[in-house]
């Protein structure tokens, strides 16, 4: 008696070759999809900014003598905001700045725009204040430049009680 000879493997498939979908009995019920929650509405994040653009920005405590001083990212319900924005100014550089203020519930509060006639780097500031205290929670300043309506910098910062 001869064994039967083994049955030869077929080749494995190539990337060009298509298998058949395994037989099924019943169709696969579809995966259910959570949905997606719809986020407040705020600003796009922070885009890279071209040569001659904002250099930087940060919270301040305050102003002395027209400067920034201080850097902090809590202020507390009685406290003016102040964002320092260093740019290079000029032509050639920025000729206006809005500042986009945004509170905990990511609503816009307030917009500060100011125009720049003097040429040069150096950091400007603009100070947010009201009557009222300041609910706690994370805030937002969105910082525009020459009119786009992408920021170049965006700024967080919190009240705390």
């Amino acid at each position: 008696i001869v064994p039967p000879s083994p049955t030869p493997e077929p080749p494995p498939p190539t990337p060009t070759d298509v298998l058949p979908a395994p037989a099924t009995s019943e169709p696969e019920p579809p995966t259910p999809v959570p949905p997606t929650p719809i986020p407040a509405p705020t600003a796009p994040p922070a885009q890279p900014q071209p040569a001659g653009g904002i250099l930087d920005a940060y919270m301040a405590a305050g102003v002395s003598a027209g400067l920034p001083t201080g850097r902090v990212t809590e202020y507390s319900p009685a406290d003016a905001f102040t964002v320092a924005v260093q740019a290079q100014y000029g032509a050639d550089g920025v000729t206006s700045i809005a500042t986009r203020w945004y509170g905990p519930d990511g609503a816009l509060l307030y917009e500060l725009p100011r125009q720049f006639a003097q040429a040069g780097t150096y950091y400007t500031s603009f100070t947010l204040r009201k009557d009222t205290p300041w609910l706690p929670g994370a805030y937002r300043v969105d910082i525009h430049a020459n009119g786009s309506a992408t920021p170049s910098y965006s700024v967080r910062f919190s009240v705390v009680p």
